[in-house]
């Protein structure tokens, strides 16, 4: 059970990686809103670095999943999606407008699907990172949004 509970969380942590990527394309493709797009990129790296120490709780023994709350194919959906969007970019040119909407839709459907409410523990620690993931999350939507608001004029 540990080993499948690390697994999923190494999944997630991964999807944030891919997030990374994505917005670190998104600062090239859109140099005027570099530093908007690294700003999230590297909280995103932050997300995967908190998401490794949950890991390392889980393989020392300190905590386990809600059995209920979690599904698999939902984080392979979230990877594969993230990679796409990824691979999209490397193809075509979009306008600023249509970045925001992609990485807002994201952003929203962690929060959506409680990805960070994954993990059951009695552990403040932990819950801090939970919840320090989703507030992150939370406040990734709204930078988006406000930038959304103000291109869209």
């Amino acid at each position: 059970m540990e080993l499948k509970q690390a697994q999923t969380i190494e999944l997630m942590a991964q999807n944030e990686e891919i997030f990374n990527k994505l917005y670190v394309a998104y600062a090239s493709k859109y140099p005027e809103y570099k530093d908007f797009w690294i700003e999230i990129a590297n909280e995103e790296t932050n997300h995967a670095s908190w998401l490794r120490d949950l890991k390392s709780q889980i393989e020392i023994g300190n905590l386990t999943f809600a059995d209920d709350r979690f599904d698999l194919s939902l984080v392979f959906k979230y990877l594969e999606h993230a990679k796409q969007k990824l691979d999209e970019l490397k193809n075509k040119t979009m306008p600023i407008i249509e970045a925001l909407n992609i990485s807002l839709a994201m952003e929203k459907s962690l929060l959506e699907n409680k990805f960070f409410e994954v993990v059951e523990t009695d552990q403040i620690g932990l819950k801090s990172i939970l919840f320090n993931l989703a507030k992150s999350t939370e406040e990734h939507i709204q930078k988006i949004e406000d930038l959304l608001k103000k291109v869209s004029g």
